[in-house]
């Protein structure tokens, strides 16, 4: 009797999680340099959100969504968002980078990176860091720029 309880235990277990496991799209199955940031409707217009986690900033101009990342290009400090002035700011050296991520205060002479950011249905945001530029020319294209309203 106990084996048959220990089985029916072991059953519902497995059969609760295959039933489960669907409902969590966040743990699909993703390389590390890839991290999910929520739904595009989780970003009003002109805001910035830091996930410190990917090294991330993710900035919604109104228009579209992007992410750049968290590091200074001068030496890797962390960057924080300066709401007051509306910019990234280096508090080990004192760079400081627009909204965008073109640098605006040395020593940095790089900008941000921007990384790639797409929708996956089901899923939402995703962003990846292996994916990233530095030219400015193709911060406002897919796949480094996210248009508002083109959730598919």
């Amino acid at each position: 009797m106990r084996r048959l309880l220990a089985a029916a235990a072991v059953l519902l277990a497995v059969v609760t999680a295959i039933a489960v496991w669907p409902l969590f799209p966040s743990f699909e199955n993703r390389p590390s340099s890839e991290v999910c940031v929520g739904m595009p409707g989780d970003f009003p217009p002109d805001s910035v959100r830091r996930f410190p986690e990917a090294g991330v900033f993710v900035v919604c101009d109104g228009k579209g969504i992007f992410a750049v990342s968290g590091k200074c290009t001068h030496l890797g400090c962390p960057l924080q968002w300066d709401e007051k002035k509306d910019d990234f700011r280096c508090d080990c050296h004192g760079s400081r980078f627009d909204a965008e991520g073109r640098v605006i205060a040395s020593p940095a002479r790089e900008p941000l990176p921007h990384y790639a950011i797409t929708y996956r249905e089901g899923v939402g945001l995703v962003v990846d860091t292996s994916r990233a530029s530095t030219d400015p020319k193709e911060w406002k294209k897919e796949p480094y720029y996210f248009p508002l309203g083109d959730e598919r």
